[in-house]
């Protein structure tokens, strides 16, 4: 039991040291980024960006989940795990080009504030966008699925240092400007995929896809995409509210805060990056009910320390970002740290209720979030902007995260 622990908090630590690493080197990209361009240009990319979330990780992750899943509850038959993965990759570019159609016909629901590229220079970046952060997403998701941590945690790593290179080379040529920044960050999320070609092409196989019984495997996955549809919304709608109740410069300054909160948002990202397969791969209810518990208990003191970090430093850690220019970020900056410690505490509570096969709850949660969401924003974001939006994000997910652990006490502790 010891061994097992021991090999739990070292993958933990894996991955938290290459999100640390990674969001370090993306936090510097951004710095030398909102220097060299206009606080518009900004928003622009801001929005561009969250349409790409949106649009990728609202069906794909679902899928990716469930790959997961199922890989890590396989792991040890070779056979199912090429099986499981060739099926997902085909679902995978079949979604991509579904959401590449959608989003031709229904260019019109797309946001009128992208004017500087046009309607169809929008539309065209989203879907590169959209192919080469689907096929990063997959391939992750297996190498988490056959606990290759290590690589997951060297990937990561390795995508933030040639994003940086190429960010300084042009730089130092001064060729840094808005069309090159979107050239960067929609290309360089294929470095996971050429790796798996190069190394691991042996768990592709056409075969599996000619057996796919696409009907069945899409029921399968219902449950799972609903819930990551309305999740992603739920994390990027933000953005979209902002530009919508207020302007573009609102959406930068609360952008400006939302990624360095991504910084300490990490621990949360390694926790959920190891605790999915290693809770999908324990076939004991109690066991699983146990360690969960036992979890949030350790997780508390460190929980507390990212509040108390945020609120004393964000001044400094403002200033270091981005200069003087964002100083309207540090109020968000301190709010988004407070949700973050909430949802350090509370939010494996997901991972737990995938492992017992609990979609429905996990899917009534994100109900919950959208609900508050829509609301706390047409309150808060309304009247107070970027602080409005960043109540709102602590609110909802607090509501989430909390009615999730709540349904487990009650629906599963109890009995035990």
């Amino acid at each position: 039991m010891k061994l097992i622990k021991n090999v739990f908090f070292k993958n933990v630590s894996v991955i938290l040291i290459s999100k640390v690493l990674s969001k370090i080197i993306l936090a510097l990209v951004f710095a030398i980024i909102v220097r060299h361009i206009t606080k518009a240009e900004f928003g622009q990319i801001s929005i561009i960006i969250s349409a790409i979330t949106i649009a990728t990780s609202s069906i794909l992750n679902g899928i990716n989940y469930y790959a997961i899943k199922n890989i890590s509850a396989s792991i040890s038959e070779e056979i199912k795990i090429k099986e499981l993965f060739s099926e997902s990759f085909f679902i995978t570019l079949f979604t991509v080009l579904i959401i590449g159609a959608l989003l031709v016909v229904f260019n019109f629901l797309l946001p009128n504030a992208i004017i500087s590229i046009g309607l169809f220079g929008f539309i065209t970046i989203v879907i590169i966008g959209v192919f080469t952060n689907s096929l990063m997403n997959l391939i992750i998701a297996f190498y988490q699925g056959i606990h290759k941590f290590n690589l997951v945690a060297s990937i990561s790593i390795l995508k933030s240092l040639i994003t940086i290179s190429i960010v300084s080379i042009l730089l130092f040529f001064d060729k840094l400007d808005f069309d090159s920044v979107i050239i960067v960050l929609i290309i360089t999320p294929l470095l996971p995929f050429f790796y798996f070609i190069i190394f691991d092409k042996k768990y592709f196989n056409l075969k599996f896809i000619k057996n796919l019984q696409f009907f069945k495997k899409i029921d399968e996955y219902k449950w799972y995409v609903s819930y990551t549809f309305l999740q992603v919304v739920g994390c990027e709608i933000s953005v979209f509210m902002l530009n919508t109740l207020r302007n573009l410069e609102e959406v930068a300054v609360f952008n400006v805060a939302y990624k360095v909160y991504g910084v300490f948002f990490i621990a949360l990202y390694s926790l959920h990056t190891v605790l999915l397969p290693k809770f999908s791969s324990i076939n004991n209810e109690k066991e699983i009910i146990e360690k969960y518990f036992n979890l949030v208990k350790r997780i508390i003191p460190f929980s507390l320390g990212i509040i108390f970090i945020t609120t004393i430093g964000a001044n400094f850690i403002i200033y270091l970002f981005a200069g003087g220019s964002y100083e309207e970020s540090i109020t968000p900056l301190i709010i988004l740290g407070i949700s973050s410690g909430i949802s350090l505490i509370f939010s494996p509570s997901i991972n737990v209720l995938f492992a017992l096969n609990d979609i429905k709850t996990i899917f009534n949660g994100s109900v919950l979030l959208i609900l508050v969401l829509i609301l706390s924003h047409l309150t808060f974001t309304n009247f107070w902007g970027a602080i409005g939006a960043s109540i709102t994000v602590l609110v909802s997910f607090s509501a989430q995260n909390i009615y999730m652990h709540l349904r487990i006490w009650i629906k599963y502790k109890k009995k035990l």
